[in-house]
């Protein structure tokens, strides 16, 4: 039986997919696949929680996030990413194979805490709540292996507008060969 929650992230080249396997307490072994479109999803709202988490008596939106990143920042530094992943029985009801992710919804919790509702393809779902330090080592090793994967899923920006219209190509008196 497991002591703690654990988690181990790794990059599946050949699905394009992230894999999550997540040993709980009970000695249950959650194994999950997430997409590049779902993780560009999750990693980009992860800062609007991370701002409801920290006290309202902080003055003004830049400070919110100011503290909200020094607080990720600090979880991340004081997670073990040491320790050996060591695996347990599949989940009774999910079993062996990895199961795809359809939906992720995050929201933190009055307690510090930070619940997550993972929306699987087969209509199933898993709903917990983790303590906020483990959830930004997740979103660490998430975001790591996301960069291993070469995803590029930096900030989106929008596309500048075009202000006049171009001039179409003029057609080649000859054709060309490129």
């Amino acid at each position: 039986m497991a002591k703690q929650l654990q988690f181990a992230v790794s990059f599946l080249p050949v699905q394009d997919r992230l894999r999550i396997a997540g040993l709980f307490p009970d000695g249950n072994e959650v194994r999950l696949l997430l997409t590049r479109r779902l993780v560009r999803g999750l990693l980009g709202s992860v800062g609007e929680v991370a701002k409801k988490m920290v006290p309202e008596e902080v003055p003004g939106p830049q400070a919110k996030k100011e503290v909200a990143k020094f607080k990720r920042e600090a979880a991340v530094q004081q997670a073990n990413f040491t320790t050996k992943f060591s695996g347990g029985q599949p989940h009774p009801d999910l079993g062996e194979e990895a199961q795809l992710v359809r939906e992720i919804q995050i929201s933190p919790e009055e307690d510090g805490k930070v619940r997550i509702r993972i929306n699987l393809v087969k209509k199933k779902y898993i709903e917990t709540a983790l303590p906020a330090d483990t959830f930004w080592g997740l979103i660490h090793l998430i975001e790591t292996q996301a960069k291993k994967a070469e995803w590029n899923l930096g900030p989106r920006t929008l596309a500048p507008r075009q202000t006049a219209k171009q001039k179409p190509e003029e057609k080649p008196v000859r054709p060309r060969l490129n």
